[in-house]
């Protein structure tokens, strides 16, 4: 399989794009835009599948190698979606998934500086703007 997005939805099987994407705890969007490519899945999502599909990580990001951990060679299609009312996925605690969810909680942390700083950065281009054309040119 050539893309990401066609890996995901190979790996989602005969399951409902709503039933799947309850199971991982994403919208139905989010993981339509996934699976046509339009936006990719975070590391978090993509660790998620690996942990609960039992994928193989460098499979489902290059389609190279062993689609799944271990022994398994295939998977049952009709996991039931998890209790919507119930407290999220944990990955377990293995040292990759940990490192994987610090590095994520740092990139999210830069995300969020970046955005406050876009927006510095926007307010005081509009000011300057001002400054240089008054009459609103």
């Amino acid at each position: 399989m050539a893309t990401l997005g066609k890996r995901i939805r190979a790996v989602r099987g005969s399951r409902s794009q709503n039933v799947f994407a309850h199971f991982l705890g994403i919208s139905k969007g989010a993981l339509v835009s996934y699976e046509h490519d339009k936006s990719s899945p975070n590391a978090k999502i993509l660790m998620t599948i690996c942990v609960l599909e039992r994928i193989e990580i460098k499979w489902l990001l290059t389609g190279e190698g062993a689609r799944y951990q271990g022994d398994v060679e295939e998977r049952v299609d009709d996991v039931p979606p998890r209790d919507s009312d119930g407290p999220p996925i944990q990955l377990s605690g293995c040292p990759h998934c940990m490192w994987m969810e610090k590095l994520i909680d740092k990139m999210e942390e830069d995300r969020r500086h970046l955005l406050l700083e876009n927006k510095k950065l926007l307010m005081d281009n509009a000011v300057l703007h001002n400054k240089v054309h008054p009459n609103g040119f």
